[in-house]
């Protein structure tokens, strides 16, 4: 990941992609970025959000995902 983080949340797509939603950088901060890992290239890429306005995201720290 592009971002180390503790109790991130994963899933995986189509068997091609792996999404990471949230987690903990510290004990104070909560990451609030979206990262895809590519498993064919082995690359991981932070997805940008522009029509997402970051001032009403709720970050989450050990939550699920499916």
């Amino acid at each position: 990941m592009r971002v180390p983080r503790t109790g991130v949340s994963l899933c995986y797509f189509k068997n091609d992609y792996m999404f990471a939603f949230g987690g903990r950088v510290d004990e104070k901060r909560i990451v609030d970025t979206i990262e895809v890992y590519d498993i064919k290239r082995n690359v991981w890429q932070e997805i940008q959000t522009p029509l997402v306005d970051k001032t009403n995201w709720v970050p989450s720290y050990m939550g699920l995902s499916h």
